[in-house]
């Protein structure tokens, strides 16, 4: 890959987009029924690579209500959008 010239209007509207987008990603990621029914078919035509990736989810999502049910607060987090 090699650089080449971007607008500057279009990389700054990228970047104005950029919170609002990843504020959106953070919501879905938390909701998991939502995250759960939409991904179930793909999960399920997909078993070795999303429906792995869900059971990940569905595994740290019952981590996080089990420390929050023991009275302990959840670490921080970092999260990583890629797209």
């Amino acid at each position: 890959l090699t650089p080449v010239p971007f607008p500057r209007r279009a990389f700054e509207r990228a970047v104005a987009a950029s919170a609002p987008f990843n504020a959106m990603i953070d919501r879905v990621a938390r909701d998991e029924a939502y995250l759960t029914s939409v991904l179930a078919a793909a999960a399920k035509g997909d078993p070795q690579f999303t429906g792995k990736l869900m059971a990940v989810y569905k595994e740290e999502m019952q981590r996080r209500r089990d420390v929050v049910e023991a009275g302990a607060r959840l670490p921080a987090e970092l999260s990583l959008v890629l797209t």
